[in-house]
């Protein structure tokens, strides 16, 4: 079997990127969160809703990719609910910093 990637695009306005986890994909998602996330995950096919930033058309797509980003297969549900739980506490942790200070 060929290396399999997550493959993710911030947005309609970014470039496709391809991590080797979950975890790095997710890292990555959540440090071009704004502050007024509101916490907010809806998953659809090949991507996710996180508003008020990512939502409609203007999501932010994440699935399973071959080197060349061609789809292979959504995120399983443990796998969405692994990047949500990282999403969410990595933006907690980025975007309020000084509190554990």
């Amino acid at each position: 079997m060929d290396k399999r990637y997550v493959w993710i695009r911030l947005g309609d306005n970014a470039d496709y990127e391809h991590y080797e986890t979950v975890n790095k994909a997710a890292l990555v998602v959540a440090e071009s969160l704004p502050d007024t996330w509101t916490g907010e995950v809806k998953w659809r096919s090949g991507g996710v809703v996180l508003p008020p930033h990512y939502k409609g058309r203007n999501y932010v797509s994440v699935y399973w990719g071959d080197r060349d980003g061609e789809w292979i297969a959504d995120l399983s549900d443990k796998e969405k609910a692994a990047f949500a739980g990282t999403v969410w506490l990595h933006w907690l942790a980025w975007t309020h910093k000084g509190l554990l200070d």
